[in-house]
């Protein structure tokens, strides 16, 4: 895939006897160190990716995931939920109408410095192909916004490429106001009928996103099984 900005996916496939012992925390409530959520986290974004890579043949490097959000969420959700970890499965369209649909996990994790919340969404990075983060690729019609770009070229015009360095790489990130202000804005500009003088300002705070994405929950595309 050819990017807008130069980032590396992350292939470190963690031994899986710390991931169990982890995962044997997380079911007895014991908080985990920092350390250990990043682990997990890392762990379970890469073998998410790799999952869907191998199933459609392709290497992981050069795959772009699109269309592969609702899999993905599935995945992560029940695979948090069988460890006891608080999981929340949201769709972007479902919080603003209008924009890009797109499917994401928020997870509240136990940690030795309190509850912290997760961005999982190691399929973001579909967003972030040179060719569909052009300017031309901004459809208007009477002034009225048909067609953006995908949400990477906003994260570039808004500056926040290391915001989101991380969730790229990583495919999941903590969910700071930061964070989520700079992943949030990146869908609300996705926004279709709006006039296009608007789209600038087509943002919200990073406290008012993480209050939208917990106020709503989706219905998840696959079963379990």
């Amino acid at each position: 895939m050819d990017k807008i900005f130069n980032f590396t996916v992350n292939k470190n496939n963690n031994n899986n006897t710390i991931i169990l012992e982890i995962e044997e925390m997380c079911k007895s409530g014991i908080p985990l160190s920092m350390e250990a959520v990043d682990i997990l986290l890392e762990n379970l974004s890469y073998i998410v990716r790799k999952k869907i890579a191998d199933y459609e043949g392709v290497d992981i490097n050069d795959f772009s995931f699109y269309y592969k959000c609702d899999l993905a969420q599935s995945i992560i959700y029940y695979y948090l939920n069988s460890i006891g970890i608080n999981a929340n499965p949201i769709n972007t369209n479902e919080v603003i109408s209008g924009v890009i649909g797109h499917s994401f996990v928020i997870a509240s994790l136990n940690t030795v410095l309190g509850e912290k919340l997760f961005l999982i969404d190691p399929t973001y990075i579909q967003f972030f192909n040179k060719d569909n983060c052009n300017i031309n690729k901004f459809v208007i019609i009477k002034n009225q916004v048909c067609i953006t770009p995908d949400p990477g070229f906003f994260i570039v015009e808004n500056h926040a490429e290391e915001t989101i360095k991380h969730l790229l790489e990583n495919g999941y990130a903590e969910l700071t106001e930061e964070v989520a202000k700079a992943y949030g804005d990146s869908f609300f500009q996705t926004k279709q009928g709006t006039n296009y003088n608007q789209i600038k300002n087509n943002t919200a705070s990073g406290l008012n996103y993480i209050k939208w994405f917990n106020s709503c929950t989706a219905n998840l595309s696959k079963n379990e099984d």
